[in-house]
């Protein structure tokens, strides 16, 4: 089954609610775990390393529009200037948003180039963990590390 673009809307609550960021023509969810080194008597010469902090970003994309159902290009301005610390979703719908988490906007582009559309980037850099309902695993997390024989995959 495949899962178009389409599919993958960015939000940002506002008083409460998930609200669209206005008309995007891409976005992207970048994660990446911080390493450290380790030593093993039996690693036969070969480098281990064990995963450490974590962190994301998200990257965005759009065409600018003014429609009050949409967080705009002057909001974003706004909340980057601010600093202010947003929760964001992705999701099909405000109603069924498959990640979460908080972040604050970093980066932001505002283009207007004459007789084209005026176009945005910004980016979200993550704060925190991000969090994914329940459902979007189709188990429970025990259930989903359980190796078919009672016994728990250790991440």
């Amino acid at each position: 089954m495949r899962i178009e673009g389409n599919n993958k809307i960015v939000f940002i609550k506002r008083s409460g609610d998930f609200v669209p960021v206005g008309c995007l023509t891409s976005n992207s969810l970048s994660e990446s775990s911080e390493t450290f080194d380790t030593t093993t008597r039996n690693s036969n010469g070969w480098s281990t390393f064990l995963p450490d902090l974590q962190n994301f970003s998200i990257s965005l994309e759009g065409v600018q529009v003014n429609n009050e159902n949409l967080i705009d290009i002057s909001q974003l301005k706004a909340l980057k200037r601010a600093q202010v610390r947003i929760t964001w979703g992705i999701g099909e719908s405000f109603d069924n948003i498959e990640e979460q988490g908080k972040g604050y906007i970093v980066d932001i582009e505002d283009n207007a180039e004459v007789n084209q559309d005026a176009t945005f980037s910004a980016t979200i850099q993550g704060w925190g963990e991000i969090t994914t309902p329940q459902e979007a695993l189709g188990v429970n997390l025990e259930e989903f590390l359980e190796d078919g024989e009672q016994n728990l995959i250790q991440p």
